[in-house]
């Protein structure tokens, strides 16, 4: 009996006039929202605790390293001759933090480090690629060496038969060590003032 004169009240509270169909509606949307704000934060709840448990969130947390759209300048400074070439790319180094890079580059340092922008400098005890470097090797034979452009690796390049008693001790003394040429042709023109 109950029940169906709150049914009848019920009714007519939603049939009977508008500001009362209006309330149930409020009271409705009311409580839809707050059931799904609890449900929602207990699910984001849940989320987070198993990323945190299966190591997804932890590890590298306020480290930066570099992603396939940083943007990365590589600094290449030459110590023998004292020029700087730049390269840019991520090259095999996506993932790399600042350390790492730093470990497993030899004489690098990292200037800069974030998200979009990294710049990376590298020290090579060689000279660069825009020079020749003479280099006697062995009894009549000269070497010219140059550095790759793309390894940044010293490279034999040719090799000259050369008849050694042509030089002082002091000039073998210096190509042992190696002496840097701007052009294939310097070098010709010096080993043609030798010999004469």
């Amino acid at each position: 009996m109950r029940s169906r004169q709150l049914s009848k009240k019920l009714y007519r509270l939603y049939y009977g006039n508008s500001v009362g169909r209006i309330s149930v509606y409020l009271v409705s949307f009311a409580l839809i929202f707050a059931i799904g704000g609890v449900l929602g934060l207990y699910l984001s709840g849940l989320s987070s605790k198993n990323q945190l448990d299966n190591g997804q969130l932890v590890g590298r947390v306020g480290e930066h390293s570099i992603l396939p759209t940083t943007d990365v300048e590589w600094i290449y400074e030459f110590s023998n001759c004292e020029h700087l070439h730049y390269d840019f790319g991520a090259k095999n180094y996506v993932g790399y933090t600042a350390e790492e890079l730093e470990e497993k580059i030899e004489n690098c340092k990292v200037l800069e480090l974030d998200s979009k922008n990294a710049r990376i400098q590298v020290k090579i005890d060689e000279y660069c690629p825009l020079h020749y470097l003479l280099v006697y090797v062995d009894t009549n034979l000269l070497c010219v060496f140059r550095t790759n452009s793309k390894t940044y690796e010293n490279e034999v390049i040719y090799e000259i038969e050369f008849n050694m008693g042509n030089f002082d001790k002091a000039m073998l003394e210096q190509l042992k060590n190696g002496i840097a040429f701007d052009t294939l042709e310097a070098i010709n023109s010096y080993l043609e003032s030798v010999e004469t």
